[in-house]
C-alpha cells in the first residue's frame, strides 16, 4: 500500500484527468520475466488496473438509476469505440461526447464526477461482474460487453502498458509482456480469466439483459452495430441517423475528434484494425493463444469464431 507521503504527491496528468485525489501506485509486485515491474493493484488475491483498493471496492456501492446502461470489457476491446456509438444513439444524435467514456468510468473517477452526468448514463467498466454495483439486479441494468481477438489484444494491451507509464510504469519488450498477458499477471488476472468469469456470470444471471459487441463488428459491419446496439437500447432510429453514427464512429474521425479536444486519450486509440497480431507474434506466442483458449473459453460464449480471426 502506498505511504501517504506518496498520496501526497504531484498528480500526473492522467489522474488529474480522472479527477483522481491520488496517484496509482503498486500494491501487487508484479514483475514480468526479465524483472521489468508493472503497476497493478491486488484485491482479494485478484489483478486489477492501477486505481487503487479503494476504487475497486467502491464501485460495488455505486447508485444507479433506473435508465443506466453499463458497459464492461476487458482493456482494448473496443471499449471507447462502443461507448461512444452507445452515447450517440441514447442521444439520436452523430455528435462526440465531450469528455469520452473517461467521465463515467466506475473505478477510475469519483462519484461525484458519475453523479453530475445527465440521464440516461453509459457508465463502463473494466471489472468483473462480482465488482459492479449492486443495483444492477435491482434495476436489470441494460449490460453491452465488449471483446476481440485475443491475439490482437495482446499487441494493443502491450501499448497501452507502455504508452500509460503515468499509470503502469512498464518499460519490458513485447517479447517479455508476453509472459505476463500468458500467465495472466495483467489487469483482471487477464484476458482468459475475465471471459471465462463473465460467461459464468452471464448465465447464473439470465434476468439481466447483455449484449456482446465485438471489435470486429464495429471494424467490419458499423451499420449493422449501430442497429443491432440501438436494437438493444430499445431506441428508434431512422436510416439517415443511424448512417450518420456509424459515420461518425468510425476509427479514425473518432480518434480525430479526441485530438482536436486535446484528450491525451486519443493516443490509446491506435489503429482501429484487425489481424495486426501477424505482425508481431511468433508462431509460438499464437500457439499459446490458442490454447489457452482451447483450454479456458471452450464452451463459453466467447469462444465464437467470428472474433477468433
Amino acid at each position: 500500500m502506498a505511504s501517504s507521503a506518496n498520496n501526497q504527491e504531484e498528480l500526473g496528468p492522467v489522474a488529474k484527468f480522472f479527477g483522481r485525489s491520488e496517484p496509482f501506485y503498486d500494491t501487487a509486485g508484479m514483475k514480468d520475466e526479465s524483472g521489468n515491474p508493472i503497476t497493478l493493484t491486488l484485491v482479494d488475491g485478484k489483478l486489477y488496473t492501477p486505481v487503487g483498493e479503494g476504487c475497486v471496492r467502491g464501485a460495488r456501492s455505486t447508485r444507479l438509476r433506473p435508465d443506466d446502461v453499463l458497459l464492461c470489457g476487458f482493456c482494448k476491446t473496443g471499449c471507447h469505440w462502443t461507448w461512444e456509438t452507445m452515447n450517440m444513439i441514447l442521444r439520436e444524435k452523430a455528435e462526440y461526447s465531450a469528455m469520452g467514456k473517461g467521465q463515467g468510468f466506475l473505478e477510475m473517477v469519483p462519484l461525484s464526477m458519475i453523479e453530475t452526468l445527465a440521464s440516461p448514463r453509459v457508465l463502463n467498466t473494466h471489472l468483473d461482474f462480482d465488482r459492479l454495483p449492486e443495483d444492477i439486479l435491482k434495476y436489470k441494468t441494460k449490460l453491452v460487453i465488449t471483446t476481440r481477438n485475443p491475439k490482437d489484444v495482446a499487441v494493443s494491451f502491450y501499448h497501452h502498458h507502455r504508452d500509460l507509464y503515468e499509470m503502469y510504469g512498464y518499460e519490458g519488450t513485447f517479447s517479455e509482456w508476453m509472459s505476463l498477458y500468458l500467465g495472466g499477471k495483467v489487469d483482471n488476472d487477464g484476458f482468459f480469466k475475465y471471459h471465462a468469469d463473465w460467461d459464468r456470470a452471464i448465465k447464473e444471471h439470465p434476468e439481466i439483459p447483455v449484449l456482446v459487441v465485438t471489435y470486429e463488428d464495429h471494424a467490419q459491419d458499423p451499420v449493422g452495430t449501430v442497429k443491432r446496439l440501438a436494437s438493444f437500447l430499445s431506441v428508434n432510429l431512422d436510416d439517415e441517423t443511424i448512417n450518420a453514427i456509424a459515420a461518425a464512429t468510425s476509427f479514425h474521425p473518432m480518434k480525430s475528434d479526441l485530438k482536436s479536444k486535446g484528450m491525451a486519450t486519443h493516443a490509446l486509440l491506435r489503429k482501429g484494425e484487425v489481424c495486426q497480431w501477424k505482425d508481431y507474434l511468433t508462431v509460438a506466442q499464437s500457439e499459446a493463444i490458442d490454447k489457452l483458449v482451447e483450454t479456458q473459453l471452450a464452451g463459453t460464449i466467447f469462444a465464437e469464431p467470428r472474433y477468433q480471426i
